[in-house]
Formats: structure tokens, sequence, C-alpha cells
């Protein structure tokens, strides 16, 4: 059986798709923009990815996780309330709802960095946080 022999500007575009989510968005993009239909050898098809999780080796690794306020310190509860205000982009009455009906998710399906940042406003305003996967 013969191996292709590829353009190089092909092998570096095929090179630099990373994920499975990557390659069905480009054959979607070549289907709308040029026209380009593009045959799946395999059962894998465009509503089966889920772009929101790489698997590395078998290991699921998470791309968008929920900020849970697992507890408010009842001594700095107006700092937390402030922060909760800021971070969430909430009302004064929201934010003491939120701060009292603790654990409540915060913010959900954020970036890891986002996530982490809220996180540690939070904290630093007297709030016990968790960062869990967004389930898919």
């Amino acid at each position: 059986m013969s191996h292709p022999t590829w353009l190089p500007t092909v092998a570096d575009l095929g090179d630099r798709l990373a994920t499975l989510a990557e390659a069905a968005q480009l054959s979607c993009y070549l289907e709308q923009v040029h026209g380009v239909m593009v045959r799946r050898a395999s059962t894998i098809e465009a509503h089966d990815v889920q772009p929101d999780v790489l698997v590395d080796h078998g290991h699921v690794v998470p791309l968008a996780f929920d900020v849970v306020l697992e507890a408010v310190d009842p001594v700095r509860r107006i700092a937390a309330i402030k922060a909760l205000r800021e971070a969430a982009g909430l009302g004064l009455k929201e934010a003491k709802e939120l701060a009292d009906a603790t654990p409540h998710v915060v913010k959900a399906g954020l970036p890891r960095a986002e996530a982490e940042a809220i996180r540690a406003t939070l904290e630093v305003a007297g709030g016990t946080v968790s960062l869990r996967p967004t389930a898919v």
C-alpha cells in the first residue's frame, strides 16, 4: 500500500491540529466557506466531538470550570459580599443571598485562568472556594 505524498502546506496544517475538535471545525469551515465537502473515513461525527475537554493518553483534561463558594467567614462576610458582587456581577441582595446559601456555584463554564482569578479574589475576601470541572 503506497503512502500519499502531502504538500508541505497541507502537512503543516495537519500537524498544527491538536485535537479532534479542531479538525471538525476545519471540516465545517471548508464546507461553509469554500463549499468543499469532506468525507469522513470513520464513524466519528461532528456532534460526537466535545470541544470543552482534551484527551491526553486516556486522561481527560477539563477546559471549563465552575467556581463554587463553599463557605464564608462570618467575620469577613461584608468583604466577601463585595467580592461576590464584583466577581459575578450581582446586585447587593443577590450577593447576600449567595453568601448565605453556600455551597453555591458563583460562575460556571469558565476557563481555568479566569476561574482561578475569581477564586483568589473570593478567598482574599474571606470565602472558601473550590473549582470543579464543568460537567460535559
